[in-house]
């Protein structure tokens, strides 16, 4: 495997900057899509995230749409989107999705490759869900509110019907309508199904199928 080396510099999302301030880093090196990648180890960040300018260097791998991120500091991050990579890291390789953000910021190792890796936490360590909330979006903020408004047909959560449009379903003349109860799972695995849904869910994967390496 040909792997490319990238620059050991390494810079700092949000930072305040100081003079003759000693700090410690934990650094790591990865393997990303062929590429030796430096990367800050932060469990403490929920996902993931790589700037723009490392992900040209990456060949600039296909994005799909991703929420913003909200930094330690309260500060929301821009994200340009969310890409899958392949990383080599721990004896292990796995296919794991990353936040790219504008502009050059370090790359961080979150919580979310960890969990993906498998890497151990220390004794007393809870995952626990946690949702962020930001007084100018959502309900709180005027334009959404005028929106909801302007539009109440779609957002009052109430059933209705699409208008102006008209589908049309094929049946087979002689098709037998079939129930299928859902597929029992044996109780020797059913602890390893509901840890697999759980990560799965963590990960935003809402649509996956659950697949189970036997030991």
């Amino acid at each position: 495997m040909h792997v490319e080396e990238e620059s050991d510099e390494l810079t700092d999302i949000n930072v305040i900057m100081t003079s003759d301030v000693k700090c410690l880093k934990a650094v790591m090196t990865v393997i990303v899509d062929n590429r030796r990648l430096k990367m800050l180890y932060d469990p403490g960040a929920a996902y993931s995230v790589i700037g723009e300018t490392t992900w040209d260097l990456l060949g600039r791998p296909p994005l799909k749409e991703a929420a913003d991120l909200l930094a330690y500091t309260n500060v929301l991050v821009h994200t340009l989107g969310k890409a899958e990579v392949t990383v080599n890291a721990f004896g292990k390789k796995r296919n794991v999705e990353v936040d790219v953000v504008r502009g050059s910021d370090s790359s961080l190792f979150g919580l979310d490759w960890c969990m993906e890796f498998e890497l151990p936490f220390p004794k007393g360590i809870r995952i626990l869900n946690v949702t962020a909330s930001d007084s100018g979006k959502g309900e709180n903020n005027p334009k959404w509110k005028a929106l909801v408004d302007e539009f109440d047909d779609v957002f009052n959560r109430k059933r209705g019907a699409i208008i102006g449009y008209q589908a049309t379903v094929h049946v087979q003349e002689n098709a037998i309508p079939r129930a299928f109860k859902a597929r029992p799972v044996p109780f020797a695995i059913r602890k390893q199904v509901e840890d697999e849904i759980h990560r799965s869910w963590m990960k935003r994967y809402w649509n996956r199928s659950i697949l189970l390496a036997s030991k």
